[in-house]
């Protein structure tokens, strides 16, 4: 009864080898079974009628070689009139598709571009003349329509000759009060002509804090001023950025990228279609800082693989996190997602290879200048809406301004080992040398104490002064002990503090994205997957091992030591034992001896050959 006990645990430890090392190859990103599945629903339903599910299924076949004739033909049998369903968003989905596939779409985005809307939800146009510092004073020509107007331009000041109105934040030029002087079109054009040469932008400004460089190639300046009305009748977010996506792909601008600046980016589909769009690196950031330690954005299957897909040519650790995500979502009995049709073609689509993804350029603006710049929301004198701090030009919330590694926001200053002085940022912000990087310097508020312990948290050696900033020691170098280094993790090597060598170690990490492909960061160091993974097997193992040792523990107990074995006699209180009869009637057999042993001893030997067995298969397991 013991034996059969003793085989099934065997046989769960191995089963649950098999069983989880299955279930662990299966929960990757499995691209050929979500095509089979795809493949075999649109064969179902004769790729059915709705025209996202069409367009979405067309592009992820066409990322994979497979023949999307069939949908392709029933796409465009869907079409009137050069639109579909004479619906912007539908019909900027089928472009997309259309456009994916390399087919002609000049009729449909000319279809789109007449759809489009002025945009009357606010914002001001203004004028920046880029000041220089070799140019003492500099008269700049605006001309519009046939009509002109003159500045003169004195550093960053800006005085109108001809014109009487009004300056804009003390040194920027409205469009449509100074040079238009009535509200904007979907499209307008200026010329800017200075003597002395001088450069100038063009600015959208939405509320009393936003603003956007939209143009700086001077001297032709040029506004674009148009959304895309949703079925309420309003500017809506949502179609815009479909069918502004649809018609650059299709090799035409569209007018509506100030909107979607201004008016829908503070989501994470907002600056997804942002970063397709434009490539500024503002957006890049955006979605890297809100993806999820999983991967995911959100939780959401959908918006993981828009975002995974905007990420794909310049954020290799992002996507392949998202991709990660997306396959232990997947469903691993048909490959599918959610069984969704629809759904599981956008995911194909997002993250296979295909065309139709722009390729980022590196945003080159000076930060802390003077001059708005793209990819800036605020530069020195251009500050943040209330409750906000401008730190290296981006608008970052005062709740949390720093992020948890502890450099500045965005992208950190780069910077010499001379940190600049205290005071260049402004809203109380300074500037102080990284801790683990001598090329970095990190942003540190500097009105934050009372007490010199109130500064420790910058380091040792750190000051409070009487006008309540934090200082850094003297001299930043110069040690004799490990404990006169100013920043935690410095060790003083010959008189220098350097930053302790434990520190740089090959395989530290604190995030995934400073581990090599494969690896995830866990307590600081980088392991693979097949570690992390391998751990918990262990100790599923481990367990299943303890069991089984209790198991025989308990056998052996009721077996030689409860009931008394086959070798053992009389009772257990010592002496000899009592005899059952008179010894005078007593008879005492004669022991005969066999060359293979007694019966009790071949049984010990078979038992204790079958616990060795499974002890040791179960260590074998434990090492794999």
């Amino acid at each position: 009864m013991k034996k059969p006990i003793l085989i099934c645990l065997i046989a769960l430890v191995l089963f649950s080898h098999s069983s989880i090392a299955e279930d662990e190859g299966e929960r990757i990103f499995d691209e050929s079974k979500a095509y089979e599945w795809l493949l075999e629903q649109l064969g179902q339903d004769n790729w059915g009628n709705d025209i996202e599910t069409i367009s979405w299924s067309i592009m992820a076949l066409y990322n994979a070689g497979y023949d999307y004739e069939v949908g392709l033909n029933k796409l465009r049998s869907f079409e009137s009139g050069y639109n579909w369903e004479n619906n912007v968003y539908k019909t900027a989905i089928a472009t997309r598709a259309l456009a994916h596939i390399g087919e002609n779409v000049s009729d449909e985005v000319e279809w789109l571009n007449s759809r489009q809307s002025i945009n009357l939800d606010g914002g001001d146009w203004l004028v920046q003349f880029n000041p220089d510092a070799t140019t003492i004073e500099s008269t700049c020509i605006v001309n519009y329509d046939n009509s002109e107007s003159s500045y003169i331009i004195s550093g960053i000041n800006v005085t109108p000759i001809d014109s009487g109105c009004s300056l804009v934040n003390g040194n920027w030029v409205s469009f449509e009060d100074c040079i238009k002087e009535s509200s904007s079109g979907i499209y307008e054009y200026f010329d800017v002509t200075c003597s002395p040469p001088l450069g100038s932008s063009l600015i959208y400004k939405v509320g009393d804090s936003q603003y956007y460089i939209i143009d700086e190639s001077s001297p032709r300046l040029e506004i674009e001023n148009g959304c895309f009305e949703g079925q309420a009748g309003n500017c809506d977010c949502s179609y815009s950025q479909f069918a502004a996506w649809s018609m650059v792909l299709g090799g035409s601008s569209s007018y509506s990228i100030p909107f979607l600046k201004g008016n829908c980016n503070d989501n994470l589909l907002g600056n997804v279609f942002l970063f397709l769009l434009t490539s500024e690196s503002v957006y890049k950031t955006w979605l890297e800082s809100n993806q999820g330690v999983d991967g995911h954005w959100g939780n959401n299957i959908r918006d993981t693989a828009f975002a995974g897909h905007a990420l794909k040519g310049s954020s290799y650790s992002s996507f392949n996190n998202a991709k990660e995500w997306l396959g232990f979502m997947q469903n691993q009995n048909d490959g599918s997602w959610n069984q969704d049709m629809k759904l599981t073609a956008t995911v194909l689509f997002a993250m296979t290879e295909g065309g139709g993804t722009i390729v980022p350029e590196p945003d080159t603006s000076t930060c802390n200048n003077t001059i708005l710049e793209v990819g800036e929301e605020c530069d020195l004198n251009y500050e943040c809406a209330v409750g906000e701090t401008c730190i290296n030009c981006q608008c970052i919330s005062e709740d949390d301004p720093f992020p948890e590694d502890g450099g500045c926001p965005s992208t950190g200053v780069v910077c010499s080992n001379d940190c600049p002085a205290s005071g260049v940022f402004p809203s109380g912000i300074s500037c102080q040398l990284g801790v683990f990087d001598e090329e970095t310097c990190i942003c540190q508020p500097f009105s934050v104490c009372t007490f010199d312990s109130d500064c420790s948290v910058y380091g040792l050696g750190y000051t409070c002064d009487s006008a309540g900033n934090c200082n850094p020691p003297v001299s930043d170098s110069d040690c004799n002990l490990d404990s006169d280094c100013p920043y935690t993790g410095q060790i003083c090597v010959e008189g220098t503090c350097i930053t302790s060598a434990q520190d740089d170690l090959q395989g530290s990490c604190d995030y995934d994205y400073d581990c090599e492909v494969g690896q995830t960061c866990q307590s600081g160091t980088c392991v693979t997957s097949d570690e992390e993974s391998g751990g918990f097997f262990k100790w599923v193992i481990a367990i299943l091992f303890i069991l089984i040792a209790l198991g025989a523990g308990y056998y052996a107990y009721t077996k030689y030591f409860k009931k008394g074995g086959p070798a053992s006699t009389g009772n257990n209180y010592g002496g000899p034992p009592k005899p059952a009869y008179p010894l005078t009637s007593q008879r005492v057999p004669i022991r005969r001896s066999s060359a293979t042993g007694s019966t009790s001893s071949r049984s010990e030997n078979k038992i204790e050959k079958e616990l060795d067995e499974a002890l040791n298969k179960a260590k074998k397991l434990i090492k794999k």
